[in-house]
C-alpha cells in the first residue's frame, strides 16, 4: 500500500492547526467555501534542482482529477509543486507538508486566483529512419518501425530530459457538499445483529467516542470531492456505517417482492400444467432503482413489461414478424437518443479503448487510474457524463416487451409449428436479424440481434455480435448489453451457456440481463460476465437448478464504474469458481487476482466503482475465488455478497469476505447453515484499508473460519477504516495467524474495529488477547465481545 494524501477535503467548518517549529497556521474557513483543487498528493523532498536549489520542500501530484481546476489549469502527474503565490514550503515541518497544503488551499474561498510555481520534468525526444523524421510522442509510436528495422537502415533514437521550473495561474473550484441523505428507495430496519454495539455501549466499555465520531467525520469528508458516478448510498453509508448490514439485507430481502411467486419453481410448474401464460421477466429495473436511489428507473408501474400499444393480433408468420420489427425499431429510436451526445468519431475512440481498458484492468495489480493515460481518461469520463440513461431504460422497457406473458405464448406456439431441426433465421424490414430455436435442443452459434428459443435444452455459443468486429477476443453476447439493451430470456432446460468476454448478463454502456428460469445450468466465461461490466446495469437471474458458474475474473457480479451488477441464485447446490486468472500482483505464489463475486470497484484517483451483488436465496453452495472476491470494494465501490441457507464452503485470499480498500465498502451476510471459510491471504471476514467501511454477519450455525496467513482479519481496520464483525449463533472456530495492531500513518485520526461472536457455544480463539464470555477493548480502538 503506498501512503498518499488526497487534497479532497475542503476542511470547511472545521478549524486546523498546524504547528511548526518556525512557523503556525490556523485555517478556519466558513462553512461551504473551502477551495477545491482537485489532486492527489504526497510530499516529497527536491534534490539536486540546480535552477533553484535552495528549495527543498516540494507537493508531488501523483493524480489529477480530469476537469478539476488543476486539470484546467495544466497540472500532470509527476509535477512538483514548490511555491503558492511565490510562497516556497521550507519554513514548515516536512512531517506536516501535506497538513499545511491542504489547509492552505483550504483557506482561499472558491475562485480564488493562485499561482504555483512547478517543477516539471520535460522530455526531448526523436526518432530518424533513414534521414526522414518519425512521429514519436510515445513508444507506441515507433514500436512498428522497430519491428520492421532491415539491417541495411539506420536508426537514431533520442531522449533527453531535464527539470524546469513554470508557473501556472489556478482558480479554485468550490466543493460539493456530499450527498448525506439517507436512501430514499426503501427502509432500512435495524440489522439484528448490530443491536450488540451501539455508542452506549461503547462508552460503558471507555471506548475513545470522541474518536470515533472523528474517524466517521473523516470518513465523510473523503466523499467531499466532485465525482460523477458516485452513488448517494456511499456516501450515505460511509457517514452512518453501522447501517451497512441494513443495506445489504433489506435490499436482498425485497427481492422477493420485486420477482414475486411467479417465478418460484412452484409458481412456474403450475403455470404450465394449466397452460397459461408463461412468467414474464422478472422486473429488475425496481431493484435497481432501490439500489441506486433512482426513481426515474422504476417510474412505470408496470415495470419491464410490453407496452399496452404493442398487442399480439393475427396469428399468422406475417402480423408476429411485424409485431417483432415494431418492438425491435422502437427500442433502437431511444437506444439511438441515449448516445445523441457524442460525435460518431467519439463513439468510435470509445470502441477502441475499452479493448485496451479491459486488458489493462486484467493485468493491473489494483484498479488505478494510471491504467489510462491523460487523453484516454478524459474521452472516458466525457462519454459518461453524456449518456442518456433513461433513454437506455426506456429502450430496454420496449424491448422486453418481447419477452411479455402474450407474446412469449405466441412465439412458443409458433415455435412448435414450424417444429424441425433447423433454426429459424430471417431479417426484418428493419434490418434486425432474427434467430429462433425450433428444436428441444438448439445449438446457438449464429448472430443474432433478437435471439428467441421458448423451450428445450440449448447451448449458446456466440462467437460475436454485429457491429463489434473490432473487439478482437471480445465477445459481446448472451445478455450483454453494448451501447445499447440485450435480454436472454431462456424458460426451460438445462442449458450450456459459453462465451469469452462481456457474456451472460454484462454490459458497457447498457443494460444486460440474462433471465433462466430452469434447469441444472452451466454458465462459464472468461472475464467481464456473468453480471458485470461498467456503465450501466448488468444482470444474471437463475432461478432453479443445481447451477455452475466458472469464470477468470472481473465476473459474477462486478461492477465497475457507473454499474449497478447483480447474480441471483434463487434454489439449488450452486457452485461459483473464478480460478485461473491473473498471477497475484502481491507476489504470493499460486495465487490469483480474482476480481469477482460481489465486487464493486472504482479507477482510483478517477471514477468511483459501482455497486454489487450477489444474492443465492438455498442450498449448500461453494465459492471458490481469489483476491479482491466474495463482498468488497475499491475506491468508492461497494460489493455484497448474501446467501441464505446451506452448509456453505468459502474459499479466497487476500482481500475477501467483506472487505474495503481505498474507500471502499465491503459487505457479506451468511443466513444460515454451518459454514466453512477458508483464506490463504490476509484483509479477510470484515477487514477495512484506507477510508474504508467494512461488515461481515454469520447468523447461525457451527462455523470455522480460517486466516491462518494473516493476523489482518475478522474486524480489522487501519488508516481511518471501519470494520465489524458479528457470528450471532452457534460454536465457532476462530484460526487466525497472530495479534494484530492497527496503524493510521496515512492520514493521522484513528481506526475502529469490532468483533462480536454473541451467539453462546464454545467457541475457540487460538489467541490469548481473545477470550470467550468477555467484553473486552483491546489497544487501537478495538472492541471485542463474545457472549
Amino acid at each position: 500500500m503506498n501512503a498518499h494524501a488526497y487534497l479532497a477535503v475542503g476542511l470547511t467548518g472545521l478549524l486546523t492547526l498546524i504547528v511548526s517549529a518556525c512557523r503556525t497556521v490556523a485555517v478556519q474557513p466558513p462553512a461551504g467555501t473551502g477551495g477545491f483543487l482537485g489532486i492527489r498528493f504526497e510530499k516529497s523532498k527536491l534534490k539536486f534542482f540546480e535552477q533553484n536549489p535552495q528549495v527543498q520542500y516540494a507537493i508531488r501530484v501523483s493524480e489529477v482529477v480530469t476537469d478539476a481546476p488543476a486539470d484546467k489549469a495544466g497540472l500532470e502527474e509527476g509535477d512538483m509543486i514548490i511555491a503558492i503565490d511565490g510562497e516556497n514550503f521550507d519554513s514548515y515541518r516536512y512531517d506536516l507538508l501535506e497538513e499545511v497544503f491542504v489547509a492552505l488551499i483550504a483557506a482561499k474561498p472558491p475562485g480564488s486566483k493562485l499561482k504555483l510555481t512547478v517543477v516539471r520534468y520535460q522530455t526531448e525526444k526523436s526518432a530518424v529512419l533513414n534521414n526522414k523524421g518519425l512521429p514519436y510522442q510515445n513508444s507506441e509510436d515507433i514500436y512498428p518501425y522497430i519491428e520492421q528495422l532491415k539491417p541495411t537502415d539506420h536508426f537514431t533514437l533520442k531522449y533527453e530530459g531535464a527539470r524546469r521550473e513554470i508557473t501556472l495561474p489556478v482558480v479554485l473550484g468550490g466543493r460539493s457538499a456530499g450527498a448525506e441523505s439517507a436512501p430514499a428507495a426503501f427502509d432500512m430496519p435495524p440489522y439484528k445483529g448490530l443491536t450488540e454495539f451501539t455508542l452506549s455501549t461503547a462508552s460503558d466499555m471507555s471506548v475513545d467516542v470522541a474518536a470515533y465520531e472523528d474517524t466517521k467525520r473523516r470518513l465523510l469528508n473523503a466523499e467531499r470531492r466532485p465525482d460523477i458516478l458516485r452513488r448517494s448510498h456511499i456516501t450515505y453509508l460511509k457517514k452512518y456505517p453501522e447501517q451497512l448490514l441494513s443495506f445489504a439485507g433489506g435490499l436482498a430481502e425485497k427481492t422477493e417482492s420485486y420477482y414475486g411467486t411467479a417465478l418460484t419453481p412452484a409458481g412456474i410448474q403450475n403455470r404450465r400444467s394449466k397452460n397459461t401464460p408463461l412468467p414474464m421477466l422478472p422486473n429488475t429495473l425496481t431493484f435497481m432503482a432501490d439500489v441506486t436511489a433512482d426513481n426515474t428507473l422504476s417510474g412505470n408501474p408496470s415495470g419491464a413489461f410490453i407496452p399496452e400499444q404493442h398487442s399480439v393480433s393475427g396469428a399468422d408468420e406475417v402480423s408476429l414478424l411485424q409485431l417483432i420489427d415494431n418492438i425491435w425499431q422502437q427500442a433502437e429510436t431511444e437506444r439511438a437518443k441515449a448516445f445523441a451526445g457524442m460525435t460518431s468519431d467519439e463513439l468510435a475512440a470509445i470502441n477502441q479503448l475499452l479493448p485496451k481498458l479491459m486488458q489493462n484492468l486484467s493485468v493491473s495489480f489494483t484498479p488505478q487510474s494510471y491504467i489510462l493515460n491523460s487523453k484516454d481518461k478524459k474521452l472516458l469520463r466525457r462519454f459518461a457524463e453524456r449518456i442518456d440513461m433513461s433513454a437506455l431504460v426506456k429502450s430496454y422497457r420496449i424491448l422486453s416487451g418481447l419477452t411479455s406473458a402474450s407474446v412469449m405464448t405466441r412465439l412458443k406456439t409458433y415455435a412448435e409449428q414450424k417444429a424441425s431441426k433447423q433454426i429459424f433465421k430471417t431479417t426484418l424490414s428493419s434490418g434486425a436479424v432474427l434467430v429462433m430455436g425450433t428444436s428441444d435442443a438448439d445449438n446457438h452459434l449464429q448472430a443474432a440481434d433478437i435471439l428467441i428459443d421458448p423451450s428445450g435444452n440449448d447451448r449458446y455459443l456466440q462467437r460475436s455480435v454485429p457491429g463489434n468486429d473490432i473487439y478482437s477476443g471480445t465477445e459481446f453476447c448472451q445478455g450483454a448489453g453494448f451501447r445499447g439493451v440485450n435480454i436472454l430470456l431462456d424458460v426451460s432446460g438445462n442449458d450450456v451457456y459459453r462465451g469469452l468476454e462481456f457474456c451472460q448478463g454484462a454490459a458497457f454502456a447498457g443494460i444486460g440481463i440474462l433471465t433462466d428460469l430452469a434447469g441444472n445450468d452451466d454458465y462459464a466465461v472468461r472475464r467481464f460476465g456473468q453480471g458485470a461490466g461498467l456503465l450501466g446495469f448488468a444482470v444474471l437471474n437463475d432461478f432453479a437448478g443445481d447451477d455452475s458458474y466458472r469464470a477468470a475474473g472481473f465476473s459474477q457480479s462486478a461492477a465497475g464504474p457507473g454499474l449497478v451488477s447483480l447474480l441471483y441464485d434463487r434454489t439449488g447446490k450452486d457452485r461459483y469458481t473464478v480460478s485461473a486468472g491473473t498471477e497475484s500482483a502481491y507476489g504470493d505464489y499460486g495465487i490469483f487476482n480474482g476480481s469477482s463475486q460481489g465486487f464493486g470497484y472504482g479507477l482510483r484517483g478517477f471514477l468511483s466503482g459501482g455497486i454489487a451483488f450477489l444474492i443465492d436465496r438455498a442450498g449448500n453452495d461453494e465459492y471458490e475465488g481469489g483476491e479482491f472476491s466474495q463482498g468488497g470494494g475499491y475506491y468508492y465501490g461497494a460489493g455484497i455478497l448474501h446467501d441464505y441457507g446451506g452448509d456453505d464452503v468459502y474459499s479466497a485470499s487476500r482481500y475477501s469476505r467483506a472487505f474495503g480498500a481505498h474507500a471502499g465498502i465491503g459487505i457479506m451476510i451468511e443466513k444460515s447453515g454451518n459454514d466453512r471459510y477458508e483464506s490463504n491471504g490476509g484483509a479477510v471476514y470484515s477487514a477495512a484499508w484506507d477510508l474504508s467501511v467494512s461488515a461481515f454477519c454469520d447468523e447461525s450455525g457451527d462455523d470455522a473460519y480460517y486466516a491462518e496467513f494473516s493476523n489482518f482479519a475478522l474486524g480489522a481496520a487501519d488508516h481511518n477504516g471501519y470494520a465489524y464483525f458479528c457470528d450471532l449463533g452457534g460454536s465457532d472456530l476462530y484460526h487466525i495467524a497472530g495479534y494484530y495492531q492497527p496503524v493510521n500513518d496515512y492520514h493521522g485520526g484513528a481506526s475502529f474495529s469490532f468483533f462480536s461472536d454473541t451467539g453462546g457455544g464454545s467457541d475457540y480463539y487460538p489467541l490469548r488477547e481473545y477470550r470467550t464470555g468477555r467484553n473486552q477493548i483491546l489497544s487501537g480502538n478495538r472492541l471485542f465481545i463474545d457472549r
